[in-house]
């Protein structure tokens, strides 16, 4: 009986393990979330990526400015675990750093006021495996009407596509890191799951030789 306590008493705070390695996911999540509501309600872009990029490497993009003053605005994350890092930087036409970051995941929101190419960088030199950025940047180079050359029943469907675009990158943000959460979770109840098994199977198997060796013990002691 010592045994088998001994083994439940291991096995179950792993099981606790597993159940609170949730909760950290969750909070990270809704951070970002409420950092996102709080401070990209108005925003709007019209595409959002997942950057593979490989281990060690980076990956460069580019954004053509033409019209100054402009505005920077976007997002970024790796994972909603926080366990995953990456290196990404905004620098400007003259090489010159605006913006620079190396945690999981960060909105940025600030103005530029040269022309130009500037390079929007990743790189993945804290880990030894690829990972895969969401990213979505919206400059303000696309020429809008202004509203007052609209009409009414114009302006209204203005509005409703702001909407629109509005809602669908915050949703595609967000349910990228559901997915994201929820491979994770599934990855770490696989892994549980096994760990059960094998206890399960050595539990069996030490039960067993004790069954076997009592017996034994009490052959021995039964011929003396």
């Amino acid at each position: 009986m010592k045994k088998i306590s001994t083994t439940l008493l291991i096995f179950f705070p792993l099981i606790i393990l597993s159940q609170n390695d949730t909760e950290p996911v969750n909070e990270i999540l809704d951070e970002f979330q409420n950092q996102w509501k709080e401070l990209m309600s108005d925003y709007e872009s019209q595409y959002v990526y997942i950057i593979p990029v490989a281990a060690k490497k980076n990956a460069i993009f580019y954004e053509n400015v033409s019209e100054v003053p402009s505005r920077f605005r976007g997002a970024y994350f790796v994972d909603d675990t926080g366990k995953e890092r990456v290196e990404f930087k905004i620098t400007d036409p003259n090489k010159k750093i605006l913006y620079h970051n190396t945690t999981f995941g960060s909105i940025f929101d600030f103005n530029v006021t040269e022309k130009g190419l500037y390079e929007i960088s990743f790189n993945n030199k804290f880990t030894n495996t690829e990972i895969k950025p969401t990213f979505t940047m919206n400059s303000g180079q696309n020429l809008k009407l202004e509203k007052q050359t609209l009409n009414k029943t114009e302006s209204k469907l203005d509005d409703l596509i702001q909407f629109l675009q509005n809602y669908k990158t915050s949703d595609q943000m967000v349910r990228n890191m559901k997915r994201r959460r929820y491979t994770k979770l599934m990855e770490t109840n696989k892994y549980f799951f096994i760990f059960s098994i094998i206890e399960t199977l050595v539990l069996i198997a030490v039960s067993a030789w004790q069954y076997y060796y009592m017996k034994h013990l009490f052959e021995i002691k039964g011929s003396l």
